[in-house]
């Protein structure tokens, strides 16, 4: 089983580095840096892959998203994105770490359960599991959330969903909110701006933001679905059919099975789209304090440094650059809803 992870991980991220690569979304240093993150997330199961996934696809195709408009109005801009390997690590070495992290601590929990189980059958001492308990170990391949048991856990697996959540919702609502026709609102004095100036926020921005949390919301759904069915019909193992053939909730239809399942899960959709307008909203603070942005007369373009006497400054003491930014607002989004988690989940 560890050598089919690693060897799907193995081609699957060289297959996403090449296409990266030749599709423009990165260019060659970025591509070796997807590969690594790649392959620990693939690793990692079938979860963690489709939330990386989700996050490369969806914003590499709506950077290339009317690029016509956006070479007229964004400094330095790239066909395709081609991301280097600064941006790729701006947006997936902290969840690469929790990654990382999250599967010790499971490797470590699970161990104690089964060993609670052998103890019990060398003692002879009937094992008594909750509701709660055979879910969290049938059903909690990843998506099982459940503060009061397993804090922290629940609060690795919040981090790394958060983390690219707020990731993604920053690039939907800039490369989305670029195209607007009216001129952005500046997030610390609410009056209008230019387009492409950091801090600048638009309805349609936040429109995007909203739309993605929303998205990986459903995406969370059918993922605990995915790991209901696959414990329900192929992973059981010894322990899983004695908890299941001795637990009243397995007499109960599929479908109720399922919904209960879902019943101590549902706030993950609050989360999602929190931190998908949280994440933006953080971004878009720390980029209209941190970021420089200034307006070149020459080009007729607003830039992202300064460049003598035609450019003038606009906002940013120019302290960060914007994967700083991204790197900063990432991680605290993850921390502040993981931190959220160990209430919202505490059943």
């Amino acid at each position: 089983m560890f050598l089919g992870k690693l060897a799907i991980g193995v081609i699957l991220s060289i297959y996403i580095a090449l296409r990266g690569y030749r599709k423009k979304s990165l260019d060659l240093s970025g591509s070796l840096t997807a590969l690594l993150v790649g392959f620990i997330s693939i690793c990692g199961g079938l979860s963690w892959t489709l939330i990386l996934l989700f996050f490369f696809v969806t914003c590499s195709a709506l950077t290339k998203y009317k690029a016509d408009i956006k070479k007229k109005r964004e400094d330095g801009y790239k066909e395709g994105g081609q991301r280097n390997f600064e941006q790729v690590i701006a947006n997936g070495f902290f969840p690469t770490f929790i990654c990382l992290l999250y599967q010790i601590v499971r490797v470590f929990q699970f161990e104690n359960f089964e060993a609670m189980y052998l103890q019990s059958q060398k003692t002879n001492t009937p094992m008594e599991f909750s509701r709660i308990e055979v879910h969290r170990y049938l059903y909690g391949n990843f998506y099982y959330f459940n503060s009061k048991d397993y804090p922290l856990k629940t609060f690795l697996l919040v981090c790394y969903l958060c983390c690219y959540i707020a990731n993604t919702s920053d690039t939907w609502s800039s490369e989305y909110g670029i195209l607007s026709k009216k001129e952005p609102i500046f997030i610390l004095n609410f009056k209008q701006t230019l387009h492409g100036v950091n801090g600048g926020v638009s309805s349609s921005g936040y429109l995007a933001s909203l739309v993605c949390g929303i998205s990986y919301s459903v995406l969370c759904l059918f993922m605990i679905c995915l790991d209901f069915f696959y414990a329900r019909f192929i992973g059981f193992n010894e322990i899983g059919t004695m908890l299941v053939g001795g637990n009243e909730t397995s007499q109960l239809p599929l479908l109720t099975q399922l919904f209960t399942v879902l019943s101590y899960q549902y706030p993950i959709v609050i989360l999602c789209i929190f931190s998908a307008l949280f994440g933006t909203t953080l971004d878009s603070v720390l980029g209209a304090i941190f970021e420089y942005s200034g307006y070149d007369e020459e080009k007729k373009m607003v830039v992202k440094k300064p460049g003598g006497a035609k450019v003038k400054h606009i906002s940013g003491f120019g302290i960060l650059n914007g994967n700083q930014v991204n790197f900063l607002s990432g991680c605290i989004t993850s921390l502040v809803c993981a931190t959220i988690s160990l209430w919202l989940f505490n059943f």
